[in-house]
């Protein structure tokens, strides 16, 4: 937890987030949503559940689909995906959370800043950024540094972008469906297991016990659940027992988070469970509740 600014606060709680790949170039990219103290780290995925805050401080559950485009100079667009595997005939965004570089291959690496050469600001949700070029890069593994993205086109699309030179405008949106325009945290999971303080149906229920972890609220409480097993003292949970454990807790909503070997629960400075692989697992993210001082809750407000 030394990771975490002394500014946001002291850590109190963590619990293990979303699914993540396990693709040699991209190891640990979240599978779904990730929006960090407004940041947006990584776009949602088209079917998983997630949960995200509003600018409001209100939780929310449910499927987002990615609008994320970019627009060329010629004003054809194409979806954009975010710090992942860039497709042969797709474009993907990179940004300084990815790492020092894209890690690309071919293609063309599109080296971006604003307008007039200034800084580019963070990433965000539901915002549309004008870009222009400058510089191109045909061999790829672009440089990422502060203040500045990296649009990648892979090779067929690459092929048919014709004549692109620093100076042409670019302009990429980060838009979704419903508008996460103003969140401040979000992440993915899934499936749902809690939603109007019902357990959620399943039409198929899978009889397998795993070891499980899961987020839920209701309008007083967040709670973070982490569930042993595939050990002698314990056997894990089906999802429908912990759904039906969760709506006995008082959750309102809630949804499932990456279990088996990456279901951690941290507390104040240590590791209180007992993780199934007899160790901690590496995970792409995690939910954390911060202790903040009156002063620094009074600091956050004044400056969301």
């Amino acid at each position: 937890m030394a990771l975490v600014p002394t500014e946001w606060g002291q850590p109190a709680a963590a619990l293990n987030g979303d699914y993540f790949g396990d693709t040699y170039l991209y190891f640990g990219d979240p599978a779904g949503l990730q929006i960090a103290q407004g940041e947006l780290i990584s776009g949602p995925h088209p079917t998983r559940v997630c949960f995200w805050m509003d600018a409001r401080g209100e939780l929310h559950r449910g499927v987002v689909q990615s609008l994320f485009r970019v627009t060329w100079p010629d004003g054809a667009s194409t979806p954009l995906g975010l710090n992942e595997d860039r497709p042969v005939a797709g474009a993907t965004l990179y940004t300084r959370a990815v790492g020092p570089s894209t890690r690309t291959k071919g293609g063309l690496d599109l080296e971006l800043t604003a307008v007039g050469g200034a800084d580019l600001p963070r990433l965000e949700p539901g915002r549309i950024y004008q870009a222009v070029i400058s510089a191109l890069n045909p061999n790829g593994n672009s440089r990422l540094r502060p203040g500045m993205m990296v649009i990648s086109a892979g090779p067929k699309l690459a092929a048919r972008l014709g004549r692109l030179k620093p100076g042409d405008p670019v302009t990429f949106s980060t838009a979704t469906r419903p508008d996460l325009a103003g969140a401040r945290t979000g992440l993915g999971g899934g499936p749902t297991l809690v939603h109007q303080g019902r357990p959620w149906h399943w039409s198929n229920p899978l009889p397998f016990r795993h070891p499980r972890s899961a987020f839920g609220w209701n309008k007083d409480y967040c709670f973070l659940v982490e569930v042993d097993g595939r050990q002698a003292a314990s056997a894990g949970m089906t999802f429908e027992e912990l759904a039906d454990y969760l709506v006995r807790l008082g959750c309102e909503e809630a949804i499932n988070l990456d279990g088996g070997g990456s279901a951690t629960l941290w507390v104040d400075g240590r590791v209180v469970n007992s993780p199934s692989q007899g160790r901690e697992r590496p995970a792409c993210n995690a939910i954390m509740l911060i202790r903040r001082s009156s002063e620094q809750r009074t600091r956050s407000a004044n400056n969301p």
